[in-house]
């Protein structure tokens, strides 16, 4: 072992320069994955910050909000689903509706437990929280107007217990969205022996493992609690909803950075092993087991990997504020003026860890090669062919990339016979194909390449390209690396522009009208609009019509013969044990609806008059899972209510409400025979003769003071969209940059490689009379060569590996980003010449004198 360690010390600094390049390529790599594993970790803290600052550390509330209505521990324990709850607060609030005469001009009185966190969210300008007895703590605006300071003793009005007097122990600065201005804190248990209400409650605020938990209790809460109010803070989660749509793409491209770092470890290891075949023998047939110089190798790419991921780790940790910044202006965060930029250790280690892992891999195929080197070899002139060999594997290679186009483009075909799409496993083998074909690519392409430099620079072109062909293994990698780098920006790009336009048409389609104002679905059923909103909206100027949609979610169908029904649909819901005699009555102006929505009719009369009692309408979902003819009549029960008769009068084309199985009634005979509690949306028409963003603040200011009500437009949700997926680009095209450098430096050291494997041949050009530009520009044209190749390889494979993964993702629109290939087509064919300029500069290095000496020799 001992051995082995000095033997890679001393060829580590033998061939220093090359490789700092690869350390220098790794740290790239290291550098960016570290950068967005910080950058993601700052904002997820920041968000969080601004969350808890803003609405305070809970998830969800219920409880009552009248006097004299009270919750109890007994009542919490029937509710099953709290189980799943991370913590669970309890507050009583006494006068939730405060009109004794006593109260005017006090702050809001709140019994809290020591860790509530309502009370948490308001920060503490001095003093303390209260803990237990007699203990206040108010908000800083109270105590400004009535002077009272920490320490202080005051006498607060109780009533019908008359006057208590407390001790001040804080003053708090409330979050920015604190219900109400002034509030006074209490410990709970003082609050509720004071005022003789022993184990009562009002208000229970909850904290959630996860936020999906949040509609399976709001759910169960709604059935066992009778008029409970029940708040699931949607407002919250979407806080959050950029970042989780963020965050696979971020580890996504942190993980192709490191895979990039092995790619460039092996390319640059192959050359490396390669140019010390002699050595190799030599040692094996001075006695060395194979193993101690596989060890050789893997020990200096564990060094070389360490020395790029140390300073990988150093740049990321030095720059990721840069990267936290970004993230932040993706997510809309908002200032708080006290952003966490945090540099997590364990996340420095670990991105530390995996590029010296992801070095170690990328050079263990290289040092394998090691093993098959005969000990004879050192007695041979010249290095082993392997021309069967690379046969052999162009022969497999081609063969996995055409069974990897097929399956991949013929997915959607095979799927009907399969069961599945196999599209994503036919883009793997794509992929695999064409990585092991890049030798071939390279030898059938520089023929074709090479033609229009032929007019230019004749002489020189022939033995560039003589020189490409026969040194394709060694720049494989980096023209792999290059090219895969042209597929994933054209892979990225197309995949945006897909979504963009199928969102575009998702949204005419299922939001037609102008303006919605609703409750997100997600709490539909706890949640709805109150049916006076209605009116206001139609007194807003320039609405031309306006209608609410009014559900009943309890009611269902009676006495139905479940034959008749779509078998396979019937089967789905007892199987995943979905309700399916749940048939919800929703209650709509039918005219309005169609004129607004512009609903086709499939069958049946046509909406252009109301509907009368007992007549309905359904979607032709609802008509085909159901079995429902038209004309036919069906019998609908709501909860409490008695059942009602309804005629199918027609069956209209789309499901706007994406709600499963429903029927449309008029909606002043549902609110007398069914029970609604409001509408869950109001659909808006405007007119164009009135500035929209008017129209779109009046509304507003009619739903102010409801944070779950969204007031949405498909032109606001496609701009939204469209910025989050442009920035989504941004970041792909960051990584590709970092990998056109990589591949840049991969791309120098495979010419620099070559130069020095063929340093007689290029001094005996010299002395045949070439001058030094000329030499120059054989290398430079070796170097465009291999970038025009790898461009011409990023094209074709990026388009058919486009069509691949789009295809398998359901995505039919399919737009060509010309100007991008062109862009990184010219970058290629630079980034090629730029980099065999600079392994040019190794040529001063050659002389005559040192070629006679060999030749000698």
């Amino acid at each position: 072992m001992h051995w082995a360690i000095k033997y890679a010390a001393k060829s580590i600094k033998q061939n220093w320069l090359r490789n700092m390049l690869i350390a220098l390529g790794a740290a790239l790599g290291v550098m960016l994955a570290t950068m967005l594993l910080l950058g993601n970790q700052s904002v997820e803290q920041t968000v969080h910050q601004q969350v808890v600052s803003r609405y305070g550390d809970y998830d969800m509330q219920f409880g009552y909000v009248k006097n004299d209505a009270y919750l109890n521990d007994g009542e919490l324990k029937k509710i099953d689903s709290l189980e799943n709850a991370e913590k669970i607060s309890k507050i009583l609030i006494p006068y939730p509706m405060p009109n004794q005469q006593e109260l005017t001009g006090k702050p809001s009185y709140w019994g809290v437990e020591k860790d509530s966190p309502d009370m948490l969210s308001y920060k503490l300008a001095e003093g303390r929280y209260p803990e237990q007895g007699a203990e206040v703590a108010i908000t800083k605006g109270y105590a400004e107007r009535e002077h009272i300071k920490v320490g202080e003793e005051i006498k607060l009005p109780f009533p019908p217990h008359g006057e208590k007097s407390v001790k001040v122990v804080g003053i708090l600065n409330p979050p920015a969205m604190a219900a109400m201005g002034h509030s006074a804190y209490f410990p709970i248990r003082w609050l509720q022996d004071e005022l003789q209400l022993n184990g009562k409650f009002n208000l229970v605020q909850i904290k959630v493992f996860d936020s999906s938990v949040k509609g399976i209790i709001a759910s169960d809460l709604n059935k066992k609690l009778e008029d409970v109010k029940i708040d699931q803070r949607t407002y919250v989660d979407k806080a959050f909803e950029r970042l989780n749509v963020m965050k696979p793409l971020i580890f996504s491209l942190g993980g192709i950075a490191l895979f990039v770092v092995a790619l460039l470890i092996m390319g640059s290891f192959f050359l490396s092993v390669r140019s010390r075949f002699k050595q190799w023998a030599l040692l094996r047939a001075l006695g060395s087991n194979p193993n101690q110089v596989i060890m050789v190798v893997l020990l200096e790419a564990l060094f070389i990997g360490g020395i790029g991921s140390l300073a990988g780790v150093i740049l990321g940790a030095s720059t990721h504020q840069i990267t936290a910044s970004f993230i932040n202006q993706w997510v809309n965060a908002e200032s708080t003026g006290n952003e966490v930029f945090a540099i997590s250790g364990t996340l420095l280690f670990i991105t530390f860890v995996l590029g010296m892992i992801m070095s170690v891999v990328g050079a263990i195929i290289p040092a394998f090669m090691v093993r098959k080197i005969p000990p004879v070899q050192a007695l041979r002139p010249g290095l082993p062919g392997d021309q069967k060999k690379e046969r052999k594997w162009s022969i497999i290679s081609v063969c996995i990339l055409f069974m990897g186009t097929l399956i991949g483009l013929g997915g959607s075909f095979i799927e009907k016979y399969v069961g599945f799409n196999p599209s994503a496993i036919g883009a793997i083998f794509f992929a695999i194909g064409l990585l092991f074909t890049i030798p071939l690519f390279i030898r059938l392409l520089t023929p074709i390449v090479s033609k229009p430099f032929q007019a230019i620079f004749r002489v020189e072109t022939a033995i560039s390209s003589r020189n490409v062909v026969r040194y394709r293994q060694k720049a494989a990698v980096s023209v792999a690396i290059l090219a895969f780098g042209f597929m994933l920006s054209l892979v990225g790009t197309m995949y945006v522009n897909s979504m963009y336009e199928g969102m575009k048409k998702g949204l005419e389609k299922n939001l037609p009208a102008d303006l919605v104002i609703r409750v997100p679905v997600e709490v539909q059923e706890t949640e709805s609009l109150p049916f006076s909103w209605l009116s206001k909206v139609q007194k807003v100027n320039g609405i031309k019509e306006s209608v609410g949609i009014a559900p009943d979610s309890t009611s269902k169908l009676v006495d139905y013969n479940f034959k008749k029904a779509n078998q396979e649909w019937y089967e789905f819901m007892k199987t995943r044990k979905f309700d399916y005699e749940l048939m919800e009555v929703a209650g709509v102006d039918i005219v309005a609806f169609q004129k607004i929505t512009k609903m086709n009719v499939v069958s049946g009369r046509e909406l252009s008059t109301p509907l009368k009692n007992g007549e309905g309408v359904v979607t032709k979902e609802t008509a085909k899972n159901l079995g429902i003819k038209l004309n036919e009549t069906i019998s609908i029960q709501a909860k409490g209510k008695q059942v009602q008769q309804i005629k199918i009068v027609s069956i209209i084309e789309k499901d706007l409400r994406l709600r499963g199985s429903y029927v449309f009634v008029n909606e002043q005979w549902a609110q007398s025979e069914f029970n609604l509690k409001g509408y869950e949306s109001i659909q808006v028409m405007t007119d164009s003769k009135v500035p929209f963003e008017k129209i779109k603040e009046e509304v507003k200011s009619i739903t102010s003071g409801r944070d779950n009500v969204e007031v949405i437009n498909s032109n606001d949700l496609l701009q939204e969209q469209q910025q989050l997926l442009s920035q989504m680009v941004t970041l792909i095209r960051l990584l590709v940059g970092i990998i056109f450098v990589i591949s840049g430096i991969g791309l120098m050291n495979a010419i620099v490689a070559s130069l020095h494997e063929r340093r007689a041949e290029i001094s005996m050009i010299r002395a045949v009379g070439a001058i030094p530009k000329q030499m120059r520009r054989i290398v430079w044209l070796e170097g465009t060569l291999l970038g025009a190749i790898a461009g011409v390889i990023g094209i074709g494979g990026g388009l058919i590996f486009s069509y691949i993964v789009l295809s398998g993702l359901e995505l039919t629109t399919f737009i060509i980003p010309y100007d991008q290939i062109i862009f990184l087509a010219i970058a290629s064919i630079l980034l090629g010449a730029g980099a065999a300029s600079i392994a040019a500069f190794q040529l001063r290095q050659f002389k005559l004198s040192d070629t006679l000496k060999e030749l000698s020799a």
